[in-house]
C-alpha cells in the first residue's frame, strides 16, 4: 500500500485500516500492524506535505478465486490564519448642557 499527502499541509492522525479477504491469512505485514476485530491498522501519525509512506500486508489465499480487500485512511487536517491586531483611533466628544 503506498500512502500519499498529495496536499501542501499535514495530515495529522494519520491511520490507515485493511480488512483482509475472508479467503487469505495474513502471513506479515511491515512495518508491524495492530489487529483491531479482524483488521490491521497502522497509526502513521503526522503525514508531512507532499510526502509518502509504504505499507506492505503479506497474505496467502486459502480458496480459489478472486480476492477482494477493502481499505480505507482517516486524517484530521488543520487551518490557520493571520490576524493584524492594531490599535483602534477612536476619539469620543460628548456635549450636554449642564
Amino acid at each position: 500500500l503506498s500512502v500519499r499527502n498529495l496536499s501542501a499541509q499535514p495530515a495529522q492522525k494519520t491511520v490507515v485500516q485493511v480488512r483482509p479477504p475472508r479467503d487469505a491469512s495474513v502471513q506479515q505485514t511491515n512495518p508491524a500492524a495492530k489487529v483491531v476485530d479482524g483488521v490491521y491498522v497502522w497509526d502513521l501519525g503526522t503525514l508531512d506535505p507532499r510526502s509518502a509512506t509504504h505499507l506492505k500486508l503479506t497474505m496467502t489465499p486459502t480458496a480459489r478465486g478472486e480476492m477482494g480487500s477493502q481499505a480505507w485512511v482517516t486524517f484530521t487536517g488543520t487551518a490557520g490564519m493571520t490576524v493584524a491586531v492594531k490599535e483602534p483611533k477612536v476619539v469620543v466628544k460628548v456635549a450636554a448642557p449642564e
